[in-house]
């Protein structure tokens, strides 16, 4: 008869691997509610982070992930881009993921997990941004030798709440930030001052801003500086009931000392 074990215990070791039930998990789907473009966008670049390798599409309207005709690119690890036209002033996309894209074409596809509801991405268009003023414009300034100081103040609107980063660039000398920019819709600079003195005769001043929404406006003027190298001349000096009087060629700021004792006549 055949051998017979009674009375041993056997240990069998044995791996279960469980099956993935659940779908991608798109982490950060609130920051695609309430995108922003600019006026004269055509199209906004979206970015949205996944939790597993995945292969993500999106469409205009809810649909099973096979009849989406747009992909993504998640080609970076466990981040994902698509770009969206911009239709409309107001556009909105649904978004689904497949998880293990290592399984496509394989027997393995059937197992592959989709997201059951879609998540929603909307971008708006803002409106146009404008540099509604620029000061000075088209006009002739008049400063002394040691005084070319010019104070510029432009003024934004539109775009995302008016507000915007603006730069200037004079004569060609390259872009600078504006003094006083950026949450403000007027804009100040003060130009000619320090070493950085204006040379008299025409100069062109551009005028560059741009909102958080990516709206950019750009425009320039124009301004001539008359730099005064002449001195006032007295053209009369007199005295009057105490009061000193002095008449000048020219518009002037006049000071003088005394140097008689306080009990002396004018």
């Amino acid at each position: 008869r055949g051998n017979v074990n009674i009375g041993k215990e056997y240990v069998a070791k044995l791996c279960l691997v469980p099956r993935d039930l659940t779908p991608t998990l798109i982490l950060d789907s609130s920051s695609l509610q309430g995108l922003l473009a600019p006026n004269n966008a055509e199209t906004k670049e979206i970015k949205f982070n996944v939790n597993e390798p995945s292969e993500c599409r999106w469409d205009t309207t809810e649909m099973p992930f096979a009849d989406m005709q747009n992909n993504a690119d998640c080609s970076e690890f466990k981040q994902c881009t698509a770009q969206i036209p911009l239709t409309q002033d107001e556009n909105q996309i649904c978004i689904k993921c497949l998880d293990h894209p290592e399984w496509k074409g394989t027997d393995k596809e059937g197992e592959r997990n989709e997201n059951s509801q879609c998540i929603k991405a909307d971008v708006k268009k803002t409106d146009a941004l404008n540099i509604t003023s620029i000061s000075p414009d088209n006009e002739t300034i008049t400063r002394g030798v040691g005084d070319t100081a010019i104070n510029v103040q432009v003024e934004t609107s539109g775009g995302l709440d008016g507000t915007a980063d603006c730069t200037w660039n004079l004569d060609g000398s390259g872009e600078i930030l504006f003094q006083e920019t950026g949450a403000v819709t007027t804009h100040k600079q003060t130009l000619g001052v320090g070493t950085s003195r204006l040379d008299a005769g025409n100069h062109n001043l551009k005028v560059k801003c741009t909102d958080k929404a990516g709206n950019i406006a750009i425009k320039e003027a124009n301004f001539i500086l008359n730099i005064d190298s002449t001195a006032p001349k007295l053209t009369r000096v007199y005295a009057d009931s105490g009061t000193l009087y002095i008449i000048t060629d020219e518009p002037s700021n006049c000071a003088f000392v005394n140097t008689k004792p306080a009990n002396y006549g004018v």
